[in-house]
């Protein structure tokens, strides 16, 4: 009988040593998030995104555009199915699956990948983060106590933004930014 007590109490010893990672809070995703403002009424981005480091990854094509208060964000598969919506109101983020769920790709990634990429103003939006910018333009957020950052950097292609927060790395390349007819006039 002592041995089954020392068993189950040696089991829960070495099942509360993990708890303080499995319990500890994870950073809301996305994290912080840039005003609709941030983009001009009717201004919008056609980009490529690849989600994973490695070959081939998840690639979809995307499209960011304001529209009154809201900021929309759709992504599509190289075949053209929609993959995913993302809509953002103020503070608010509402989701409206496609496929995503098929290619493991979770669409406030991708927000938090444009949000970080191009949308956020380091000295003014990170409530909460510290920024360090490197030499070369790269912007990497830290969340003391965590000692990993999210880190945001220029590539030949365009952007790579790694986030352990979330669990994500995606590249995002701009194809084409512009601003509709009708906002401008």
């Amino acid at each position: 009988m002592p041995r089954r007590a020392s068993l189950a109490l040696a089991l829960f010893l070495a099942a509360s040593c993990g708890c303080q990672t499995w319990l500890s809070p994870r950073p809301p995703c996305p994290g912080p998030l840039a005003p609709v403002a941030a983009l001009a009424e009717g201004e919008g981005r056609r980009f490529r995104v690849r989600f994973g480091a490695e070959t081939p990854g998840v690639r979809l094509d995307a499209v960011l555009r304001r529209q009154g208060d809201e900021l929309v964000l759709a992504a599509f598969t190289p075949f053209g199915t929609r993959a995913f919506a993302v809509v953002q109101r103020g503070g608010q983020v509402e989701t409206q699956a496609g496929i995503s769920r098929h290619l493991g790709v979770a669409p406030v990634w991708l927000l938090d990948a444009v949000h970080r990429a191009w949308l956020l103003d380091p000295a003014r939006d990170v409530d909460g983060e510290e920024v360090v910018v490197g030499s070369d333009g790269s912007r990497h957020y830290r969340r003391p106590p965590r000692a990993d950052a999210v880190t945001v950097a220029p590539v030949a292609e365009g952007v790579r933004v790694s986030n352990p927060w979330c669990g994500y790395d995606a590249s995002l390349r701009l194809v084409e930014s512009a601003r509709s007819r009708r906002a401008a006039s």
